[in-house]
């Protein structure tokens, strides 16, 4: 008893003890170097390097204050933080006040030459050899002139980058992130970043804003870049997801004048690129494409997978949304790799060349679907809607098109001029002075009256008007949906959905915003009619991902040398879906039987099949059990079948004075509302 009881005050000890990590300061401008204290600063980067940080240790540099580095310096970032106790480098503007205040952010400056172009770095640089949880936030810091990236990430996981001004790097990229994972980069209006001015060398390729898997399936995954402006970055591209990535989102992005694409997806798996505003300014340099989604020549044997774009807004681009493939151009007969691209929701106002390209078009395609978007050309361009209306396994699906279509475009197609709020002036834009409100549809605007996911409903007037639609997934709290009264394909009213209900597809709408005197009321998406209010998010997939058991293949007992295994699937993942596994049941895990990999299985890996090898022994047991469910799905649901029971069948029963029943593995009733799945012989399995 005494035992268990300093056991037990041992743990309660250790619980409450968490390690924190020590908080330095750094003024650029003193004229001495101190002790790293709020009263005796370090005075320059070469301090941080210096110094022998440790686990959660953070920097701080006092505000408003500058370095200039000798050539080939940067800040090295070397040591790590935990999920508790992250290390910051970010900026004070008092004795433990680590935030700007009303003070400018502290600037790093390289003078072009710091770091060397040859060496790969930022000047803000963390990279290690291995993939490594950082538990690293970089904020409130000013970079300016970098002579290679402004900050460089290489084999990091779960890093922040909030509110950093990337200024005149030499080179295109600004913010390069390499072979990592669960990085951010922005986040929110008050902490996104800006890029502004790269490229200043004039010459070589890349992104401001680059996520890289460098030709490592997997190697990138699940990243996000929000809320951050990119700004006349000349000769290069603005966002680039890129060489295998996997799973990234671009979203409420503002990129203006970009030299290159203003969002560049290359051979990239389950991309996102939603609600960005993307136009050209009356400045230089001007961005000849919006959104150009390519398969280089050099990716190889990995294509373009599952990308969504949609809620864009693009303004006086060349082109908006632009489809092709180098590799398919110059490898016909494997072009046909591209799988359930996805552009909807978009509105694109004076495109001078076309909203939508097909470039390489005549090898590359596969299913591609176009629907409810809205191009508009007010004729201040000799823009087009599209250069080609005909090809293959392209849909075309309710788009509002300001002017004629022909070809597979004019199916379903509403034709005529959209009222938007913003009504003159889309080539002449001003720098910095766009208003996301420029590109809502206007009460009394034509609009697209049905559609794919839409369904045309029957509503009546009160408090929480519900109504049956058959796509619930396409509709989120907090959308405003345009109402067409009386069907004249004209938007009356503005709806707010207040609940959705994605099991029997029902959404609730605000009565406050409806108005109806009988007949058919047609829904529309918001960001097809509308932009009003804050939340502009239509949901994330097209269908909702679902992860369950796709295949079993049973057999093997005690004497062996059969194995059992289970293939986990997902029907509809479009990226960063994970589901965990639980293993229970009477059987013991090591002594009874061997599992190759229990771990948490990502999108990357499905389909996924987890082998079990049962284990022999003397014992007189009696058959045993092993549950195996999957559970704590994110950004999936569970299908029917997402468990199954193993019965692992004892050979010894025989010696203990019972039947020996056999040499079977079998898979028996699994939980209720699960198919029983059966395996009487030991090899043929159904569900």
């Amino acid at each position: 008893m005494k035992k268990l009881l300093l056991l037990l005050l041992v743990f309660m000890f250790c619980a409450t003890t968490a390690y924190a990590g020590t908080s330095y300061y750094v003024d650029l401008d003193a004229g001495s170097s101190g002790s790293g204290t709020y009263a005796s600063p370090w005075n320059s980067i070469a301090d941080v390097n210096g110094a022998s940080l440790t686990t959660g240790d953070d920097v701080y540099f006092k505000v408003g204050t500058m370095e200039t580095l000798s050539a080939n310096a940067y800040l090295n970032i070397d040591w790590v933080g935990t999920s508790e106790d992250w290390v910051i480098v970010g900026a004070y503007s008092g004795d433990g006040v680590f935030e700007l205040g009303s003070g400018g952010r502290p600037e790093i400056n390289g003078n072009h030459l710091a770091p060397g172009i040859a060496s790969a770095k930022g000047l803000i640089n963390r990279e290690f050899e291995s993939k490594t949880d950082t538990y690293t936030e970089i904020r409130d810091i000013k970079l300016v002139e970098s002579g290679m990236y402004g900050i460089s990430l290489n084999r990091c996981s779960n890093v922040n980058i909030k509110n950093v001004y990337v200024y005149r790097a030499w080179q295109p990229i600004g913010i390069g992130i390499f072979r990592s994972d669960t990085v951010i980069v922005g986040g929110s209006a008050e902490l996104g970043n800006i890029v502004e001015g790269g490229n200043q060398k004039g010459t070589g390729n890349g992104g401001a804003l680059v996520i890289s898997g460098m030709d490592v399936v997997g190697a990138s995954f699940d990243n996000i870049v929000s809320y951050n402006r990119l700004e006349a970055n000349g000769g290069s591209e603005g966002i680039n997801f890129v060489k295998k990535d996997v799973g990234a989102i671009a979203e409420y992005n503002t990129v203006r004048d970009q030299g290159g694409p203003s969002i560049y997806v290359d051979a990239a798996l389950s991309p996102t690129i939603r609600f960005n505003t993307i136009y050209n300014s009356t400045t230089s340099p001007s961005s000849r494409y919006g959104i150009s989604l390519n398969n280089e020549e050099e990716r190889g044997y990995f294509f373009l997978d599952h990308a969504r774009v949609y809620g864009n807004k693009f303004g006086n681009m060349d082109v908006a949304i632009s489809f092709s493939s180098e590799y398919g151009k110059n490898h016909p007969s494997e072009a046909n790799r591209w799988e359930a691209i996805r552009a909807f929701n978009n509105t694109s106002v004076d495109c001078n060349e076309f909203t939508f390209q097909f470039w390489h078009q005549e090898i590359i395609l596969s299913p591609i679907k176009i629907f409810n978007n809205i191009s508009y050309l007010t004729g201040d361009t000799a823009g087009a809607h599209s250069n080609d209306y005909t090809l293959t396994n392209v849909t075309w699906d309710y788009n509002n098109f300001s002017s004629s279509v022909s070809g597979d475009a004019t199916s379903n197609a509403v034709i005529g001029v959209p009222t938007l709020n913003k009504t003159s002036g889309w080539t002449t834009i001003a720098p910095d002075t766009e208003d996301i409100t420029w590109w809502n549809l206007e009460v009394g605007s034509n609009c697209i009256d049905a559609g794919m996911h839409l369904t045309d409903i029957t509503t009546t007037e009160g408090s929480n008007t519900t109504v049956i639609v058959d796509d619930p997934y396409f509709f989120i709290v907090g959308d405003y949906m345009g109402i067409d009264n009386g069907a004249d394909g004209t938007v009356d009213f503005i709806a707010l959905i207040t609940a959705v209900d994605y099991a029997t597809g029902v959404i609730t709408l605000n009565s406050a915003h409806i108005y109806t005197s009988g007949g058919d009321v047609y829904l529309v998406p918001s960001a097809t009619v509308s932009f009003f209010g804050t939340d502009q998010d239509i949901g994330a997939y097209e269908y909702t991902p679902v992860v369950s058991i796709s295949a079993s293949d049973l057999s093997g007992t005690e004497v062996g040398p059969g194995t059992a295994s289970i293939t986990v699937d997902c029907a509809n993942c479009t990226g960063g879906e994970t589901v965990a596994i639980t293993l229970t049941g009477t059987a013991t895990e090591v002594t009874d039987y061997a599992v190759d990999d229990k771990t948490d299985i990502l999108y990357v890996e499905l389909p996924k099949t987890i082998t079990f090898t049962p284990e022999a022994d003397t014992l007189c047991e009696g058959d045993e059990t092993i549950i195996f469910t999957l559970n704590t799905p994110v950004g999936c649901v569970l299908g029917s079948e997402y468990t199954a029971t193993m019965i692992i069948t004892d050979d010894d029963a025989g010696d203990c004075g019972v039947p020996d029943p056999g040499t079977n593995l079998n898979v028996v009733s699994s939980v209720t509302g699960v198919n029983t799945i059966y395996s009487s012989t030991g090899v043929d399995v159904t569900n």
